[in-house]
């Protein structure tokens, strides 16, 4: 019975996926800024597709840009997927940045392989280690604000 359901949940979950408030707007803005994006997530091809479907994200990312860890032989929060997603969509960025919901999994997996990282923590959950993201944005205009005006490491 367990098993029906499991494969029942993984045949629809994707059909439920709405995005967060917000987010179709910044993602319009950063391409009209010509920002390359991409997508890293932990999963199943066809369910994270699905999810990117639904969610009205894939016009957004082209194939190769995005990178599922089924796909790819490796997961979050292990800096092989960070240094592939690398190589496929910014083989020239010293250090990207990753906007991402789990700490462990995104900004800690992203610090550890060497690219930036900000938290988005709309659940404000407590961070469980002592790294140090760019950011943490608590919504979408939290985002924008920052990606508008990125921190200045050079003042004081």
């Amino acid at each position: 019975m367990a098993d029906a359901f499991q494969d029942y949940f993984d045949q629809v979950v994707g059909r439920f996926s709405v995005p967060v408030d917000g987010l179709i707007p910044l993602l319009h803005w950063l391409r009209n800024r010509s920002v390359p994006l991409g997508v890293i997530t932990n999963g199943t091809g066809r369910i994270q597709r699905e999810k990117l479907y639904y969610a009205g994200l894939h016009p957004f990312f082209s194939d190769e840009a995005i990178i599922i860890s089924e796909e790819v032989g490796m997961k979050k929060p292990d800096r092989a997927i960070f240094s592939y997603a690398k190589q496929q969509l910014a083989p020239h960025c010293d250090q990207p940045l990753f906007i991402g919901d789990s700490w462990e999994l995104d900004v800690v997996g992203a610090l550890r392989a060497n690219w930036q990282a900000v938290y988005f923590n709309p659940r404000q959950n407590a961070p469980t280690t002592f790294h140090q993201p760019v950011a943490v944005c608590n919504n979408v205009n939290e985002l924008l604000v920052l990606l508008r005006e990125p921190p200045d490491e050079g003042k004081g």
